[in-house]
């Protein structure tokens, strides 16, 4: 344990951490869901409005990754400058004894960048009320904190190897796939060659800080392609004449985020209502792809095998907004939660194994933790219906598929009594001759074109790896497999995917 200013933590570093630590995304004081930024940029909502929507996105992303997530580890600042995070500990309640008990468990992580305690004054302006409030909890709590490496010199060069880590993403958008990226970003196929050419122009301005400063910071970006002139990137100044600026932004902030997350051994939460970890297209980041060697045949046979259940429909909480932290410290505490999480670091483990039945198996693969998960979730809206009579409840009838995304491209499938599946785009040629990325992600959806449905929804990557040799011709035999399969093919199996995605960290050195 160290000691500062009457405060006791355990300071731990990235190995500290349990099997499935999470960092959300939406706590990022940057981050803005893409119906509230499309709405600031066109006009059609006000800052006010935008950000009272955000709130309680953020309030929902922030219990989602406590309760899907074994650990949380948030940015220290977000902790006392987040009104999201803050609230529950500002005033003597339940609610901020359940706060001090999630640090006290080491459920809620707070991360250091380079202050050598929790309560090391900041030097970046602060919520003063948030401020206050969590320095009395951490003297009153022994609490785990999280650096890259305790020891300074070390964790300036840990600090060095992120910003060139994100240096080069930010540089490298303009190799991505454009036509797939337009899918993602809804970009019209009019506008994608103008997409291309300002991707093109952030590699310039990428190109000119490196050689000036070494690296490029995300607030770089945004006062150059983001915000207006002069602009505090921290006050969401946005000049809509910016051109593809709100696209660049999402690009920006889910590159700083799952750049993080790698770093950390985390996964990265990417929220409902923003792009998934695969539109930043890694493969152009690396020499080569990395992963085992998987084949269509095997994916196909895995998909064939995994059938689940149809659930009942049923009420469930509306959101995940509707609890308390008092209610996810109870859910934890249910064999329910333990169940699903169990299940889950045990897909999380070995996902894929020689064997696809394993994968299918009702009581350890991918079944057993949609199954956990939809119990955990009736057991949480249970806790929640007692408490509270007035509880803002829907009915929710989950859905199941399986994404595959092949390097630009990807196929749904639709799993349950009548599987289908939906292409989405193709792969390219120029993976004619060269292996192409494979990713599998569980998603467990809402049932669609119904009103009033609970937004529960849930996506976890479980499978990464390759098409050896020509990944065009790999995707093509998988379509052809599926078709084969019985599968039937669609045009739409029910809209895009916008489930919150648990997404696994690339492993750094």
């Amino acid at each position: 344990m160290s000691s500062e200013a009457n405060v006791d933590f355990e300071p731990i570093g990235p190995d500290g951490l349990k099997q499935v630590p999470v960092i959300a995304q939406a706590l990022d004081n940057q981050w803005l869901a893409t119906p509230e930024l499309r709405g600031l940029w066109d006009g059609r909502l006000s800052a006010r409005a935008a950000l009272r929507r955000q709130d309680e996105r953020v309030r929902a992303e922030y219990v989602r990754a406590l309760v899907n997530g074994e650990q949380t580890v948030v940015n220290r600042a977000y902790l006392y400058n987040n009104p999201a995070v803050a609230r529950d500990y500002l005033n003597d309640s339940p609610q901020r004894e359940a706060f001090k008990r999630l640090l006290a468990d080491g459920v809620l992580i707070p991360f250091l960048w380079n202050e050598s305690s929790p309560v090391q004054e900041p030097w970046f302006g602060v919520d003063g009320a948030g401020w206050q409030g969590w320095s009395r909890v951490c003297q009153e709590t022994r609490l785990s904190c999280l650096r890259m490496d305790w020891d300074d010199a070390a964790n300036a060069e840990d600090a060095q190897a992120l910003g060139r880590e994100f240096s080069r993403y930010a540089h490298d958008l303009n190799l991505i796939d454009v036509p797939a990226l337009a899918r993602v970003l809804e970009v019209p196929a009019e506008r994608q060659e103008r997409l291309r050419e300002r991707l093109l122009d952030v590699a310039d301005f990428c190109n000119t800080r490196i050689r000036e400063t070494g690296l490029v910071l995300r607030d770089d970006i945004y006062r150059h392609f983001v915000v207006t002139d002069g602009a505090n990137p921290a006050d969401r100044g946005y000049d809509r004449t910016r051109e593809f600026g709100a696209e660049i932004k999402q690009l920006i902030d889910l590159a700083y985020n799952v750049n993080l997350a790698d770093r950390l051994g985390a996964y990265a939460l990417t929220p409902q209502g923003s792009p998934p970890r695969s539109a930043l297209q890694e493969w152009h980041l690396k020499r080569q792809t990395p992963g085992r060697d998987l084949a269509p045949g095997q994916l196909v046979e895995i998909v064939r095998r995994t059938a689940f259940e149809v659930v009942q429909e049923g009420l469930f909480v509306e959101s995940f907004a509707e609890l308390t932290l008092t209610d996810v410290l109870a859910l934890r505490g249910t064999p329910q939660w333990r169940r699903y999480l169990a299940r889950l670091q045990g897909l999380l483990t070995d996902p894929l194994v020689a064997e696809p039945a394993r994968f299918a198996d009702p009581e350890h693969g991918a079944p057993a933790v949609v199954a956990a998960y939809v119990e955990m979730l009736r057991e949480a809206s249970s806790l929640v219906s007692k408490r509270r009579v007035a509880a803002r409840m829907a009915r929710w009838m989950p859905t199941v598929e399986l994404l595959v995304e092949v390097a630009n491209a990807g196929v749904r499938v639709l799993l349950g009594a009548n599987p289908a599946f939906e292409i989405l785009g193709e792969v390219t040629r120029a993976f004619a001759n060269r292996a192409a990325p494979v990713v599998v992600r569980l998603l467990v959806n809402r049932q669609v074109g119904r009103a009033e449905q609970a937004r529960l929804d849930s996506s976890l990557r479980v499978i990464e790896g390759r098409f050896p040799g020509s990944g065009l011709r790999q995707w093509e035999a998988l379509i052809a497999d599926l078709r084969l399969a019985g599968f039937t093919e669609v045009g739409a199996v029910g809209g895009r995917a916008e489930a919150a995605e648990l997404a696994e960290p690339e492993r750094v050195g």
